[in-house]
């Protein structure tokens, strides 16, 4: 009987622990995302203020030409 019970926590344990290891990696992916996209903005802003055409910031950059209009328009 104490096995069995010893047994049920150590496997809800590790259940648990191996949810959370997961959940530390997904938060860790969606943050370098999320940090490679404001670089890549941050990028295209800086193209932008010196000048450079909508079309080519975006070929450059890698974003979306939709997406680069919104950055000017924030910068006027």
């Amino acid at each position: 009987m104490y096995d069995v019970s010893l047994k049920r926590k150590w496997d809800e344990y590790s259940l648990l622990s191996s949810a959370t290891r997961k959940g530390i990696a997904q938060g860790i992916e969606q943050g370098i995302e999320q940090g490679l996209q404001k670089g890549l903005q941050s990028t295209a802003q800086n193209m932008l203020n010196r000048g450079f055409d909508i079309q080519l910031v975006s070929e450059i950059v890698g974003l979306p030409v939709e997406d680069i209009q919104k950055l000017r328009q924030t910068l006027n």
